[in-house]
């Protein structure tokens, strides 16, 4: 983003981007309504690129046990104290104690929020969920338990084999999302672990060159007035990531961003007092502070982790006829899908993680990825847009499925009025956020209705850039919505609230700020939520302000209160004026009938 030009014709003077991190390439725009049955005439080469995991341990282990219980090694074994052998089985007990997923999901259950890391997968599953999958396991374990302790014990492994069709057949019929279930039960082990990314920060880094040679490189036309174009000035940006349920995924690739929006210059030195010159490590490598916005502690870049009203509407759309349709439409596709997921969840609801998954697997994994038909990863591309763009959108403005978008608009706002007032150094500002907001914020702008296209899922590395522009004939400064949908593609300029040409910034501004939910209260109210995200707090402070507020007592004892207080006056005020004199009692008349008496009795005898 950048303050009102002067000089050029038509000047573009902000953009405020985010980056959205799903698809590394652009794939054909594809609707398929059949699956493709994968060719069975064709030989696959697999070429192992990685070990995740091998049973060479373990049949070792079984054959040292054999070899154990013949003859001669059982009467080692008879030396050995049985008190050792005790100390050694408690030891390897407590030790699995620790790393066991019940004892996991307890601790979690039982420890304080706040000591919880932001990047725990159970964070995203709601408590009532993690405690009811907690009581099945401790069934399983129960019964498995109670056999060892009767005659039958030698059977314990049936009771451990009846665990498969539970978890298969009846776990999945239980009030949990795939989501959940994904996070509580999750695999042992995967085929491929993704954790290099390179390809990801790279196509990041680019974004960062393309975005400083649009903006930051004096002879582009789009050149924001006043930038620095070779030394950076830290106070001309404002870079703000989502480092919340992503798992540190998106503030990676902001600082990746940066890295090409502002790369190293030896020209960045420093000159000590003795006249020597320093140069920045790595060759003049230029810092951009980059603020860590966590979900626990800031609603304005993930509005819907646990919001409660969000939960609602996506269950409501999972039953709906529209939804069932869809889901019956693409049965078969779904379950031709299943040999290539690993063991995860195949329904439409879970159509995000699934794709996410192939996605994953068909850039990383050689053998996946000649295994995969092409058409199976557009089908589960159309669906997962299909999936998201009815979860996270929705028809009314105000909607519970915009709020993505609800809650990042007051730092959009914010960010145009820091770039339009000149006392203000910020020119640029930077949001690196998921896929989620992008989707609402196309929904909301009707950039969808003109782009059918936008209603989906982004590419990795795509970038919204929100422009404020000085016309040459002066007044107000319009918007351009500027999007590039990956670093393959090029800039596409796109229509905003149904205008054919840039809009006014404060029509833009008029129309989406009512919507904008821009403080915790007005969240927690919106979703419904007393106890996530600062909520808790909320709620407790408001009870305190209620109780203070309350009367102690009620109008009855108040009434009982004011008498008896009442009354005590009265008898302090008699009993100061007794004291001084002020009031006669009975006695004192008596005295003067007997002085009365006495008086005529001596005028008698006298």
């Amino acid at each position: 983003m950048g303050h009102p030009r002067k000089k050029r014709d038509e000047e573009e003077d902000a953009t405020i981007n985010g980056s959205g991190l799903q698809t590394p390439y652009p794939l054909p725009d594809t609707n398929p309504t059949k699956a493709i049955e994968p060719p069975s005439n064709v030989m696959l080469l697999e070429v192992p690129v990685s070990v995740v995991e091998q049973r060479v341990s373990n049949l070792a282990q079984g054959s040292l046990c054999l070899v154990l219980l013949t003859g001669p090694f059982l009467h080692v074994l008879n030396l050995i104290p049985r008190g050792v052998l005790a100390g050694l089985f408690w030891f390897m007990g407590a030790d699995a104690l620790r790393g066991n997923g019940i004892t996991q999901k307890i601790l979690y259950f039982l420890r304080d929020r706040k000591l919880t890391l932001e990047d725990e997968p159970l964070r995203k599953v709601r408590k009532s969920r993690i405690l009811l999958f907690i009581a099945v396991q401790l069934v399983g374990f129960g019964a498995t338990f109670a056999i060892t302790q009767t005659i039958a014990a030698i059977g314990f492994p049936v009771i451990i084999m009846l665990l498969i069709p539970i978890r298969v057949l009846l776990i999945p019929r239980l009030p949990f999302t795939p989501e959940e279930l994904a996070i509580l039960d999750q695999p042992t082990a995967s085929p491929f672990n993704a954790q290099n990314l390179d390809i990801f920060q790279q196509q990041e880094f680019q974004l960062g060159g393309l975005l400083r040679q649009l903006y930051l490189n004096s002879s582009s036309p789009s050149y924001i007035d006043g930038m620095n174009s070779s030394l950076v000035n830290n106070t001309q940006f404002l870079v703000r990531a989502d480092a919340g349920d992503e798992g540190g995924v998106i503030w990676d690739s902001a600082l990746s961003l940066v890295q090409g929006l502002v790369p190293a210059n030896p020209n960045f030195t420093t000159v000590l007092a003795n006249g020597s010159t320093i140069v920045a490590p790595l060759g003049g490598y230029q810092q951009l502070p980059i603020q860590s916005v966590e979900s626990s502690n800031d609603i304005s870049l993930e509005g819907w982790t646990d919001c409660n009203t969000f939960n609602t509407a996506t269950s409501v759309f999972y039953n709906s006829t529209e939804f069932q349709e869809k889901a019956a439409e693409y049965a078969d596709f779904l379950t031709s899908l299943k040999p290539y997921l690993d063991g995860r969840p195949v329904t439409l609801q879970n159509m995000w993680n699934i794709y996410d998954f192939i996605n994953v697997q068909y850039i990383h994994n050689p053998p996946f990825a000649k295994a995969l038909p092409l058409s199976y990863l557009e089908t589960a591309r159309h669906l997962a847009n299909w999936h998201e763009y009815n979860v996270f959108s929705d028809p009314q403005l105000s909607g519970i499925g915009n709020i993505g978008g609800q809650t990042i608009i007051p730092s959009i706002i914010s960010g145009f009025d820091s770039i339009l007032d000149d006392t203000d150094p910020v020119k640029f500002v930077y949001f690196a956020i998921s896929y989620k907001p992008f989707i609402s914020l196309f929904n909301m702008t009707k950039a969808v209705e003109a782009a059918p296209e936008l209603a989906g899922i982004v590419n990795y590395a795509a970038a919204v850039a929100l422009e404020a522009r000085q016309p040459a004939s002066g007044g107000e400064p319009t918007l351009r919505l500027n999007f590039m949908n990956g670093t393959g593609e090029d800039w596409k300029t796109y229509s905003v609230l149904g205008s054919s040409s840039d809009v006014a910034l404060s029509d833009f501004i008029n129309y989406l700020q009512p919507a904008g939910i821009s403080s915790l209260p007005e969240w927690c109210s919106v979703c419904a939520n007393t106890k996530d995200r600062g909520c808790d707090v909320l709620t407790a402070f408001a009870a305190t302000a209620v109780a203070e507020s309350r009367p102690t007592i009620g109008s009855v004892g108040a009434g009982f209160l004011g008498a008896g207080l009442m009354l005590a006056v009265a008898l302090a005020v008699f009993g100061m004026l007794a004291f001084l004199g002020c009031l006669t009692f009975g006695a004192r008349r008596k005295g003067n009938v007997r002085s009365t008496k006495e008086s005529a009795s001596d005028d008698n005898n006298a």
